[in-house]
């Protein structure tokens, strides 16, 4: 009677594994899937439930500056006028993206991404908290949308191949 019991045990611990990981790996595309109804039916709530707009407006913010900070040369790194001139540049990208990047604006780019034609995708984790999903147009152009784990939820972070 115990063999049985422990056997039984063990398909019950097994199953709820298998089903958590189950879950867990099929979180990104049932947010992404959220994020695709909320932008076609303009739900602004929904859309603020599965995209962390805050940390993708930084997020742009950080690779605008790395992009002004990678147009510098090293001969320009020690002119006193050059590090003046990044520092007004990244001041002013700072401030455009906090104007620019609006509920609004960010649910016309999705929508533009994930409504062209005949869309290219392909999808990573690339680690178990962060699902990246690459979504190439015209042009060899490259989205990537980047979500990450929040407990159990997945929420849009960060989009990367706008700047």
């Amino acid at each position: 009677m115990q063999p049985k019991r422990i056997l039984k045990m063990k398909m019950l611990v097994f199953v709820a594994v298998f089903g958590f990981v189950g879950f867990y790996a099929a979180g990104p595309f049932l947010a992404m899937n959220e994020i695709r109804d909320a932008v076609a039916y303009n739900d602004q709530v929904k859309f603020e439930k599965y995209v962390d707009l805050p940390a993708i407006v930084e997020n742009m913010k950080t690779g605008f500056n790395r992009k002004i900070e990678g147009e510098k040369t090293k001969k320009e790194e020690s002119l006193v006028g050059a590090a003046l001139g990044s520092a007004i540049a990244k001041t002013i990208v700072g401030g455009a993206v906090d104007l620019m990047v609006t509920p609004e604006m960010a649910m016309e780019v999705l929508n533009k991404a994930l409504r062209q034609p005949e869309p290219q995708w392909d999808w990573a984790f690339a680690n178990w908290d962060r699902f990246i999903l690459s979504i190439y147009g015209k042009e060899d152009k490259k989205l990537d949308l980047i979500l990450r784990s929040e407990g159990i939820s997945w929420r849009l972070k960060s989009v990367e191949g706008i700047y």
